[in-house]
């Protein structure tokens, strides 16, 4: 079963954005935030860290697999052309799966950057407890 990674530092976030891949959940201690603003990031860095496009990618697979046996039919073409409609609603979902991901990770990098000015602007001086 996995651990929990907890962000509570600019030097925990490092190793979230250079460290190597976590098997763990990602939680955010911001005991200085304003109310659900840890809760909102910790369920924003999750699913953005651990994005996979796969949603994406079966959506599109699914409509571009559609789309093209709709319009083999509709043409009466050969069979060898509904093999090309195969291959091409392959790639789509390819092409979406690379997309999505991309998508998370610029996500993640945001909200690694808004972590970053909160916990720098929030810190408290060493002895300052």
């Amino acid at each position: 079963m996995p651990g929990v990674f907890f962000v509570r530092s600019v030097a925990d976030l490092d190793s979230l954005s250079r460290g190597p891949r976590l098997d763990q959940d990602i939680a955010v201690d911001l005991p200085d935030s304003e109310p659900g603003l840890a809760g909102r990031l910790t369920y924003r860095l999750n699913r953005d860290y651990n994005a996979c496009g796969c949603d994406a990618a079966t959506l599109a697979l699914l409509a571009s697999a559609a789309a093209g046996v709709g319009t083999w039919w509709a043409l009466d073409a050969a069979l060898v052309w509904l093999g090309a409609v195969i291959v091409l609603a392959g790639g789509v979902a390819g092409a979406a799966k690379t997309i999505a991901v991309w998508q998370a990770k610029r996500r993640m990098r945001t909200h690694i950057a808004l972590l970053r000015s909160h916990i720098t602007h929030h810190a408290v001086p060493d002895g300052g407890l």
